[in-house]
């Protein structure tokens, strides 16, 4: 495998096909630490979309939406989408694309790419474990993970935590 290409022979620990998360059983979390301001926030964001493809090539992307953010705060929200910080008026949305899957483990990944904010790329590693897998009741193949990582945007230190249920679609 190589780190300069999109796309990476299928790790072993994928099942093939094309995976769409499902919305109602996933979650997109984040903490973020300002050290200059002394300020810890957590929250998650409430619309967002992933796919991974797994068939001889390896590749996972998704997007949140930034005006779905929430810290359980809705003054501290509308704050986080103003353009002071996320920008959500000119910046909707928040985009990942990976760069390189690869196989750690029999059932543990690391998922390097891009995610951009404000239209700016921040490379970032998450690491994450295959949880389950198994057919739902209506027959359709599932898989559930969990993945984080951490960057640094602009002096402050962000951590990304996704749990997710994929639904395969093809």
């Amino acid at each position: 495998m190589s780190s300069h290409t999109a796309q990476q022979d299928r790790p072993a620990f994928i099942p093939p096909g094309r995976w769409e998360i499902d919305r109602v059983h996933s979650n997109i979390a984040f903490s973020i630490i300002d050290p200059t301001h002394l300020i810890t926030v957590s929250g998650r964001f409430d619309d967002f979309e992933g796919m991974l493809e797994a068939d001889s090539q390896a590749t996972a992307a998704g997007a949140v939406q930034v005006a779905s953010i929430s810290t359980g705060e809705p003054q501290r929200d509308q704050h986080l989408q103003s353009a002071d910080f996320l920008n959500a008026e000119k910046y909707p949305q928040m985009r990942f694309s990976s760069h390189e899957i690869e196989a750690v483990a029999e059932d543990r990944f690391r998922i390097r790419g891009a995610l951009t904010i404000q239209e700016a790329d921040h490379e970032i590693t998450l690491t994450g474990k295959i949880l389950a897998q198994a057919a739902d009741p209506e027959g359709s193949q599932r898989v559930a993970l969990e993945a984080d990582g951490a960057l640094d945007w602009s002096g402050t230190a962000v951590r990304l935590a996704v749990t997710a249920t994929a639904k395969r679609i093809g």
